[in-house]
């Protein structure tokens, strides 16, 4: 399965997302993926190539999402562009680095 831009969006009714198995290694563009997801608590994001994203096409993953919400991603190289679309917005994200074996 790929994954796109405003693929959750609006989805009210989640409060948890595991994307860890979903093909991300083409994805470009994935901004408002989350967008108006307001009950959303979990994301699973570990597994997830970032190593096609285009610089600003991720901006707004997480706007009008619980301020309390847990990601899990398992690369640091993420992190850095989750932390640089949100870092003027006020939303704090819970991040869980998960290490392989």
């Amino acid at each position: 399965m790929f994954i796109r831009s405003n693929m959750f969006l609006s989805c009210s009714a989640l409060t948890s997302l595991n994307i860890s198995n979903f093909d991300t290694s083409k994805v470009q563009w994935i901004y408002n993926i989350f967008n108006g997801c307001t009950n959303l608590e979990y994301i699973n994001m570990s597994n997830f190539n970032e190593n096609s994203l285009i610089d600003g096409k991720y901006y707004d993953m997480f706007k009008d999402v619980p301020d309390n919400i847990l990601v899990c991603i398992n690369k640091t190289n993420i992190l850095n562009k989750i932390y640089d679309q949100i870092r003027n917005k006020h939303v704090i994200l819970k991040i869980v680095l998960m290490i392989g074996n």
